[in-house]
């Protein structure tokens, strides 16, 4: 790919403006980024909320799903996030 990483930097770049800032770009979700570079809309999967975290019959769905994804050639992304802090 040598001489076409440009695109990264255009992209990126407009991004910025979309969003209003550099900054903003900052703790953003994969799945915006991947509607944006796509236009087509994604779900979302949350492995744990708050206080429940996923049993192991739904990680199962999950796994499932996403292996479907990816036979099918779809885009994938998987984010962490961090504890709230205060």
């Amino acid at each position: 790919a040598k001489g076409k990483q440009l695109w990264v930097s255009l992209l990126e770049k407009a991004q910025a403006k979309l969003y209003g800032s550099y900054h903003s770009l900052k703790n953003g979700y994969t799945y915006e980024g991947l509607v944006n570079l796509t236009g087509f809309p994604t779900p979302t999967i949350k492995f744990q909320h708050k206080h429940k975290p996923l049993n192991s019959k739904k990680l199962d769905e999950v796994w499932q799903a996403l292996l479907s994804y990816s036979e099918e050639g779809f885009l994938i992304g998987i984010s962490c996030g961090r504890p709230e802090v205060s």
